[in-house]
């Protein structure tokens, strides 16, 4: 199942996207044996490398030199989405959320063994943006230069993230 998120308007110093998130929801087994190869192995296929496993910074920050997808291995969390204002999600063990550059994203609370898989398209590599209004503008412009990505992270060349940002007019 796919969970699509409008975060159009930005909170404070963070741009938001005009592009949706999306939330993908059990995208792995939580019995499987290696979650995070799985997830791994998921977005590499589809052209997302991985470069990290860990949590999620407990302060919002947002990127605005690409997407992120991160998935959900071990343990639970409610994330907050969007900015300091955005509305808070429940993620566990094989879920997938797909973040669009410019989205704020930050950790309320997560149980001790909370862990992620992080990647971004082929090429492409992170900055670390915190809410600062008055850089509100020029990351809205840099986030209005990122690609729409070649293909979804969880469901390839033709779907998702594919389908869903185009038909959003990006």
């Amino acid at each position: 199942m796919m969970e699509i998120v409008h975060i159009h308007k930005p909170c404070k110093g963070v741009p938001n996207s005009p592009l949706p998130l999306l939330i993908y929801r059990k995208v792995i087994e939580a019995d499987t044996k290696d979650v995070a190869e799985s997830l791994e192995h998921l977005f590499a296929k589809n052209d997302w490398p991985p470069h990290w496993r860990s949590s999620v910074y407990p302060f919002t920050h947002f990127h605005t030199t690409t997407h992120e997808v991160v998935g959900v291995y071990v343990g639970s969390a409610e994330l907050q989405l969007g900015g300091d204002n955005g509305k808070v999600y429940r993620v566990e063990v094989g879920d997938v959320i797909l973040i669009p550059s410019g989205v704020g994203h930050k950790c309320i609370s997560a149980t001790d063994d909370f862990m992620l898989v992080g990647a971004y398209p082929t090429d492409h590599n992170p900055d670390i943006c915190r809410d600062q209004p008055e850089k509100l503008s020029e990351r809205t412009e840099a986030i209005k230069r990122i690609e729409l990505p070649q293909s979804d992270p969880v469901l390839g060349r033709s779907e998702g993230c594919i389908k869903q940002w185009q038909s959003e007019g990006a």
